[in-house]
């Protein structure tokens, strides 16, 4: 059994010091060590706010070649995609507005950065407003891939490009990316 020494403590004594030599009386009890476990205190784990798919290029949401994707409605900040694909591969990436969805109110704008994006990336490629007959406004560029990886595209609308707020119920899109295989030549070559 252990001895501890306690002081009997008022809180006139406390504030004057009383253990340590400031007056007050003390005595010798003895104290039985505890064998239970002390509780422990965990704190609460907080859920991080949700992530919606494609609010950036982290979450962007995966594409397949000449599969379009769903159709989607502009929320005001850019839609991120992702593109796995081998080096060497010629894509076709359009966003299709008013050709797929006639009464789309969309003018899109997109842009094709490298696998690694980050403050400093700039984009690779990109459109806006690919057919000028002013009655489409959707985005279509031509790309060839330089290395085996995932390549992200940011679609958005070019009016939020500018600064300018564009949350129009009817700013439908989809995207499709088409892997354009060049046409074949067949050479023939005349017997000697």
């Amino acid at each position: 059994m252990k001895q501890v020494k306690v002081c009997s403590v008022v809180l006139l004594g406390l504030l004057l010091g009383a253990c340590s030599g400031g007056g007050g009386s003390s005595q010798t009890l003895p104290v039985t060590p505890s064998t239970s476990t002390p509780a422990v205190t965990t704190p609460a784990a907080t859920t991080p706010a949700p992530v919606s798919a494609g609010s950036s290029w982290q979450t962007a949401i995966a594409l397949t070649y000449n599969t379009a994707s769903s159709k989607t409605t502009f929320s005001g900040s850019p839609t991120w995609y992702k593109i796995d694909g081998k080096k060497g591969d010629m894509l076709e990436i359009s966003v299709r507005t008013q050709s797929q969805y006639p009464d789309s109110t969309m003018d899109s704008g997109a842009a094709l950065y490298p696998p690694i994006v980050n403050q400093f990336t700039g984009p690779l490629a990109g459109n806006d407003d690919f057919n000028q007959d002013g009655l489409d406004f959707g985005s279509q560029f031509t790309y060839k891939l330089t290395a085996n990886s995932s390549y992200y595209l940011a679609v958005t609308s070019f009016y939020q490009s500018v600064g300018k707020p564009d949350t129009g119920t009817n700013n439908v899109y989809d995207v499709i990316v088409k892997k354009i295989v060049p046409a074949s030549l067949t050479i023939v070559v005349p017997n000697k």
